[in-house]
């Protein structure tokens, strides 16, 4: 689980930077995440534009960059706008009217996965984050064939968009992948309605 342990602190040293960067350059600041409501956000253009200025910002930093290049068991990307605009919209449709925080929705504006091929169990990462980590929010995010650890960078700061951290066993690497594609579809779908 080393390159688990060293991709943590990795990615905690570059969410310190980026977010200090971005709060030292005075760009819009953001909004409490954990009072403001995804339908808010949904239907305000003004909160949606300051989402975009921080992924744009992200892209300008290159952060999806830095963590590519550490191994070929790590991906990782910035979540695209209409990715954005269709993540809003789900939930505001489906959860509670979009009456829940903002932080519950977008917390994965930057994701990155790790594929652990090491003979560990959920229960091992886990314990591992918890002990190691008590900073970190880690939750087992199973549900039918999709099994992974999601582990949140950002927790007690509601000003600062949270990164998610994907954490795959190597043997549940091809149903993930599956079931990623399953929600694809239903994202597709909803694109190529907006374009027609």
């Amino acid at each position: 689980m080393k390159e688990l342990e060293d991709l943590i602190c990795y990615i905690f040293k570059l969410y310190e930077n980026i977010n200090n960067l971005w709060e030292n350059k005075s760009y819009p600041n953001s909004f409490n995440m954990k009072k403001i409501t995804v339908n808010k956000v949904y239907y305000n253009r003004e909160y949606l534009l300051k989402i975009l200025v921080y992924r744009e910002f992200l892209i300008s930093n290159k952060v999806d960059k830095y963590i590519k290049n550490l191994s070929e068991n790590i991906e990782a990307r910035i979540k695209t706008k209409n990715s954005i605009y269709y993540k809003l919209e789900i939930y505001t449709k489906t959860h509670e009217n979009g009456n829940i925080p903002l932080n519950k929705c977008l917390n994965d504006i930057f994701g990155i996965r790790i594929i652990i091929n090491d003979k560990v169990t959920e229960e091992d990462i886990i314990n591992l984050i918890k002990n190691k980590y008590p900073k970190l929010k880690c939750i087992n995010s199973n549900k039918l064939d999709y099994k992974a650890i999601h582990v949140y960078f950002g927790k007690g700061n509601n000003k600062l968009y949270e990164w998610e951290l994907q954490i795959w066993l190597n043997k549940d690497k091809d149903n993930n992948y599956k079931s990623h594609g399953v929600y694809k579809q239903d994202y597709i779908k909803w694109e190529n309605e907006r374009s027609e």
